[in-house]
């Protein structure tokens, strides 16, 4: 198909990661089958610039249309995070995507790993000020230079490397996906 042929711009690491970036964007379209849990799919690669976030855009484009609210990253994120994660599954999302993680930073978030394991979570609305129970049906998404993981997350982790290329080769595909949604998801 197209998207496959579109796919291979991006210069992954190894076919395997080639293998789960097909299978991220398979991940949203069949969530409504897979009655438990999915894994994060994290985007890594050693420098900037190699198209991570373009991967997690054209995912969010193809599967919903639009591109997906991107959570950053940056110094407050370790604490806010638990936060954050709970104020995005109470929108119920589709797609949840965490991206440009710090470098070195270690994945062990309580929420993250909540949510990763749990098919149902008990989250306090902040606005309402009572706890809800939202069950998990999302596809998780996050981008990162040189990330690690606890024992714990690694498992629950879906890799996919991505080397950065000498010239921007995935910079068209946002609006090509954009103007050819139709025929992609018809596919």
């Amino acid at each position: 198909s197209e998207l496959l042929t579109a796919l291979l711009d991006f210069d992954y690491a190894s076919s395997a990661d080639y293998a789960h970036a097909v299978g991220l964007f398979l991940t949203p379209f069949m969530r409504p089958a897979i009655p438990g849990n999915t894994p994060l799919h994290l985007i890594t690669g050693a420098h900037e610039g190699s198209g991570k976030s373009t991967l997690c855009k054209l995912v969010g484009i193809v599967a919903t249309g639009f591109e997906p609210a991107a959570s950053k990253h940056d110094q407050t994120w370790a604490s806010e995070a638990n936060r954050e994660i709970d104020e995005q599954l109470l929108k119920l999302p589709e797609l949840v995507f965490i991206d440009n993680l710090d470098h070195d930073v270690v994945l062990s978030n309580a929420s993250l790993m909540r949510c990763l394991t749990n098919r149902k979570v008990d989250i306090r609305n902040r606005t309402s000020k009572r706890m809800e129970t939202i069950e998990v049906r999302c596809t998780w998404m996050a981008t990162g230079v040189e990330i690690t993981g606890t024992r714990e997350i690694v498992r629950r982790v879906i890799p996919i490397e991505l080397r950065k290329s000498e010239e921007d080769r995935v910079g068209h595909l946002i609006p090509w996906a954009t103007a050819h949604r139709a025929e992609l998801v018809s596919m």
